[in-house]
């Protein structure tokens, strides 16, 4: 599906497919728009000065704007608030408070409930490097938020990723006095039945460059790492063994497809169960990588004629959950 982030705004691939004028829901270039991959039903992400949680085969939608303490709000009043802010500024202060790895939507296999996690930089300096880092953590039905002890580590500009009952983000290495130059990449882990963090290695890798961009992502239920170098136009994919040690699963040149599929642009959705190939998307292009043979099969592509805008694809699961909101 596609979407912009608002509720009513989720459109299937095959609306887009074949002879047909019409685009799917597109956001500017330099907007910032996040949806995690499904949990256990349920998807979650960011737009502007707002989180939601929704279910996009239902019509369940709830969004959490940001700097209003508990209130959420559901239907049309998204609509009339998000105009309210617009009327502020430009974006009602959503890209000055956005960082992609803010919300988390993750599931407490103990409990069975859906579980909702905030991240907040309530200082963050880069030439000196100082932050203040909060949380607060929630299930999905509950009222109020919570405190929870924030991560040993600063979080990345990058989405989490929910995998077993756990919440995976990258560790920042642009904050704190870490240095990572010398022992790689770090993960912060959430228990999410546990609410306690861990910091995971990443793998050792040889070729490392401090200019490239890493994401941690979920592929067939195991934790992946993505790293992408721009300068070479490749994409690796690590993956997290149970023991701890990583493998280098796949090595995409994405350069020999420049430039509907930029490196730094690529993100890989998921992988085909029947036949390995890779979903990858960019916001100007979807498609298929075939391992085997090295080709990229597009399936949809925006088109040049369509000038600053691009899309924003979300992978959804057929269910029928919509959460029990209190009525308050």
């Amino acid at each position: 599906m596609f979407t912009d982030g608002r509720p009513n705004s989720f459109r299937p691939l095959e609306d887009f497919i074949g002879i047909t004028l019409d685009v799917p829901p597109l956001v500017d270039d330099g907007s910032r728009v996040v949806c995690s991959n499904p949990c256990h039903g349920l998807n979650a992400g960011s737009f502007l000065c707002y989180d939601f949680v929704c279910n996009p085969i239902t019509g369940y939608y709830k969004a959490l704007p940001l700097g209003d303490g508990d209130r959420e709000l559901r239907g049309t009043s998204v609509y009339s608030d998000i105009a309210r802010r617009s009327s502020l500024g430009r974006n009602g202060g959503g890209d000055d408070m956005f960082t992609a790895g803010r919300f988390g939507l993750g599931y407490d296999m103990e409990m069975g409930k859906h579980v909702l996690v905030r991240m907040a930089y309530m200082e963050r300096n880069f030439p000196t490097r100082e932050y203040r880092l909060e949380c607060e953590i929630r299930y999905i039905e509950d009222m109020f938020w919570e405190e929870l002890d924030p991560p040993q580590r600063p979080i990345a500009d990058t989405p989490p990723a929910h995998i077993n009952g756990r919440l995976y983000w990258m560790a920042g290495g642009k904050l704190g006095r870490y240095d990572r130059s010398s022992s790689g990449h770090e993960i912060v882990a959430l228990d999410v039945s546990a609410r306690e963090f861990e910091l995971l290695k990443g793998p050792l890798r040889v070729h490392e460059h401090p200019d490239e961009c890493v994401s941690i992502v979920e592929l067939q239920g195991q934790v992946r790492m993505v790293c992408s170098q721009q300068r070479k136009g490749t994409l690796e994919i690590w993956e997290m063994k149970g023991d701890g040690w990583w493998s280098m699963e796949y090595r995409i040149d994405a350069g020999r497809f420049w430039p509907e599929y930029s490196s730094e642009l690529v993100t890989p959705m998921a992988i085909d169960e029947t036949d390995g190939r890779i979903l990858l998307r960019t916001g100007k292009a979807l498609g298929y990588y075939d391992p085997k043979t090295a080709k990229m099969q597009t399936v949809y592509n925006l088109g040049k004629h369509v000038k600053s805008k691009k899309f924003v694809p979300i992978l959804v699961q057929e269910s029928l959950i919509n959460p029990f909101d209190q009525v308050y």
